[in-house]
């Protein structure tokens, strides 16, 4: 799973608000167009996911992205709720995934930590960027927002988990990333921190490359 690149992201360092998620339920589906209408009637946002399965190879997530603030009971409330209905109006759900910043007092525990860095770049950059990403951080992936189009340039967000480690530790490490990035000319426009609390089917994610 990975970010949309929203131009109004509460997780940027990770200093939204304490009580803030956000809502990630992937569908099967080849029929993109009909998802993509029935989510903006509905007030959920759509989002297409394209990653990387091999160097030659694309695969692509659908889902949803929905905000808001609340408990954590709030939200999972509301996922199930936005789950029942992509699947009355004929979706196969496949994940439920659940985020939230990293400012709370909560158990870091049972889930896992994951920070998504935008890289704006050429095309021909690609592969350059893919090289010295795996030397910054070996288990980074990349993926991009099919919806985002920004005329001749693209925006490429790499994401990193992590399991087992503090927030402090984990914002240290990504920024080691950031700063080791831009030392090679690829500087970061937005570093994204999160902490996911709730992954259905973190397994999905095992094609990604």
């Amino acid at each position: 799973m990975t970010c949309a690149g929203c131009h109004d992201c509460p997780f940027v360092n990770g200093e939204g608000a304490v009580d803030h998620h956000e809502i990630h339920i992937t569908v099967e589906t080849r029929n993109v167009a009909l998802f993509k209408v029935l989510c903006e009637d509905a007030g959920v946002k759509p989002i297409v996911i394209e990653f990387q399965t091999s160097l030659q190879d694309t695969d692509t997530h659908v889902m949803t992205s929905y905000q808001m603030k609340g408990t954590d009971e709030a939200a999972m409330a509301k996922a199930k709720e936005i789950a029942k209905w992509l699947a009355a109006t004929g979706f196969k759900v496949i994940r439920t995934k659940i985020e939230t910043t990293i400012r709370g007092d909560r158990d870091y525990s049972k889930g896992y930590f994951e920070s998504h860095l935008a890289f704006r770049l050429q095309t021909h950059q690609q592969q350059a960027l893919g090289r010295i990403l795996k030397k910054a951080s070996p288990t980074a992936r990349l993926s991009r927002n099919a919806f985002k189009k920004d005329g001749d340039s693209i925006v490429l967000m790499a994401t990193v988990r992590h399991r087992d480690c503090t927030p402090a530790a984990f914002k240290a490490e990504m920024e080691r990333v950031v700063k080791y990035m831009a030392d090679y000319c690829f500087p970061s426009e937005r570093l994204i921190i999160e902490y996911c609390w709730y992954d259905s089917a973190e397994s999905v994610d095992n094609a990604w490359v």
